[in-house]
């Protein structure tokens, strides 16, 4: 599959991938058939309730909340979910990616995900929810706990 670089800066026209320009939008995407929904590589693990979780959407299950993150910006997915407990280290560049396309993410308990001080950025997520607001609030709405404490490799 070779190198996937996705880029944006603020003012740009468009988000990069590979150098190419590409038109994505998430104001309007939604959980249906023939979308994705980016999750952890354990995803594999426990495929029937990630198909469960995600459906209508299939999941794609793949490492690196930051990657996921930005092929949802890219196009991919209509969200990406982590349920391990992240560090808005992890996630500054792929949030700026998601609102460049009109995305975003939310912790646990449906609330945008901001860093407006020292302290909110130093505070770890218990889950996330990144992409289309339509998409992220249906799946904040799914019991996603029930795939902890059962042998799930976040």
């Amino acid at each position: 599959s070779g190198p996937d670089c996705i880029a944006w800066a603020e003012g740009a026209p468009a988000l990069l991938r590979n150098g190419r320009p590409v038109n994505n939008d998430l104001q309007s995407a939604i959980l249906a058939p023939g979308t994705a929904v980016m999750v952890s590589y354990g995803g594999t693990q426990k495929a029937k309730q990630n198909a469960l979780l995600c459906h209508p959407a299939i999941f794609h299950p793949m490492p690196s909340i930051a990657y996921r993150l930005a092929r949802v910006a890219a196009g991919d997915g209509v969200a990406a979910v982590s349920l391990y407990s992240v560090s808005p280290h992890d996630l500054v560049a792929g949030h700026a990616l998601l609102r460049a396309v009109n995305g975003d993410i939310w912790n646990e308990k449906g609330e945008s995900v901001r860093y407006a001080s020292p302290q909110a950025f130093t505070r770890s997520l218990n889950f996330c929810f990144g992409g289309a607001q339509a998409a992220c609030s249906e799946l904040l709405g799914r019991p996603w706990h029930s795939l902890k404490g059962s042998g799930y490799v976040l």
